[in-house]
């Protein structure tokens, strides 16, 4: 039987719409820096973090990344509930990694396509990497602060 036949509704046979929205880094569903979501009919919701130093660009570079995860767990029946599951019980305190990069990710190498992508787009819009990636974790940080979780 093939695996993939008994995809759940929320990672639908067509996508009907997608959707990028920038929001602040502390109205993210939890401490991430960029967000995809399928719903039931069919439609892609990203919410990546407004970045201040990078800008537009840099809130780009993650809602490409975004897109190009989703579309590639889409592609091989990697769920919205799979990734979900795995990206809330990561704890950042115990791994020094982001969850997509950890080894037991069902999303892995979805998300390392992603990453490399979006090094592309960061080196093509004149940002060097390490200073783009200090201003993600610092948001990350500050999220942990303001929830009281450091």
């Amino acid at each position: 039987m093939n695996a993939k036949a008994n995809i759940p509704r929320t990672n639908p046979s067509f996508i009907q719409k997608i959707t990028i929205e920038v929001i602040p880094h502390l109205n993210q569903r939890y401490n991430t820096c960029g967000d995809w979501q399928f719903d039931a009919k069919g439609n892609l919701k990203i919410k990546v973090s407004r970045l201040a130093r990078t800008g537009w660009r840099g809130s780009a570079a993650i809602a490409v990344h975004e897109l190009v995860e989703a579309l590639l767990c889409q592609a091989r029946g990697i769920t919205t509930e799979d990734v979900d599951k795995f990206d809330l019980s990561f704890d950042p305190a115990v791994q020094e990694w982001e969850p997509g990069d950890d080894p037991t990710c069902p999303c892995k190498r979805e998300h390392c396509v992603a990453t490399g992508v979006e090094r592309i787009l960061i080196n093509e819009f004149g940002i060097d990497w390490l200073p783009y990636e200090n201003e993600l974790e610092e948001m990350t940080k500050d999220y942990e602060l303001v929830n009281g979780h450091e």
